[in-house]
């Protein structure tokens, strides 16, 4: 956002008025994108469809190497080091949050998945354990410490 509108985020009525408008857009855009018969499944269906599209991409062996060959392009160093630098203002026990480790062993961990050929079922588990251990727990963890 450019400097000269930066104050305008402090007044309470403004950033209550740019709620209300991301809610209208995000709601427009699920309209647009989404195609209404998606929209009224319910969860589970909805869960079984997208498992239905990835289970044959995650059996089809080029795409799979694919996917390997994509994420060993990632430079993690330098995803890492801009995640820490985003948290380098604060205290040095928030900044325990994150660590260039993480990012690198949550791409590993994925990259293992795919060269082993794990189920739709493998990448779930995989997925809820990273955004437990990653996000929800890191999450609890900072709000005890305040």
């Amino acid at each position: 956002m450019p400097d000269h509108l930066l104050p305008l985020l402090e007044n309470p009525v403004i950033i209550d008025i740019f709620c209300v408008c991301d809610s209208i857009l995000y709601k427009v855009l699920t309209d647009v994108l989404i195609p209404a018969t998606m929209q009224e499944m319910p969860e589970s269906v909805f869960f079984t469809f997208f498992m239905e599209i990835a289970r044959p991409a995650l059996f089809d062996q080029h795409v799979v190497n694919s996917m390997v060959s994509d994420i060993e392009k990632v430079d993690l160093n330098s995803i890492g080091s801009q995640a820490l630098l985003t948290i380098s203002g604060s205290t040095d026990t928030e900044s325990d949050i994150y660590t260039e480790y993480d990012s690198i062993t949550v791409f590993q961990e994925l990259k293992d998945l795919l060269k082993k050929n794990a189920t739709v079922e493998a990448f779930i588990e995989w997925l809820d354990t990273v955004v437990e251990q990653r996000v929800i727990k890191v999450f609890f963890n900072d709000i005890f410490r305040k």
